[in-house]
């Protein structure tokens, strides 16, 4: 259940699966259950110029590890 549950949670809607293909994954139907593509949370240094123009301070940003 771990599995399906990672790849609903993709964030871009393309590489979430159908709810039906969700469905067949919880059901069992689906022989070969690949690990989704990893998302990752991680902080992103912000240049001087940036602090000036964004004072709150740094950003966080999702990257999807497929895209490095």
């Amino acid at each position: 259940m771990v599995i399906v549950a990672l790849w609903c949670i993709q964030m871009k809607p393309i590489d979430r699966p159908l709810m039906s293909k969700a469905l067949e994954m919880l059901e069992g139907k689906v022989e070969l259950l690949e690990m989704s593509p990893k998302s990752t949370l991680y902080y992103e240094e912000m240049s001087i110029e940036d602090h000036i123009n964004n004072p709150i301070g740094a950003s966080i940003s999702w990257h999807n590890s497929m895209d490095k």
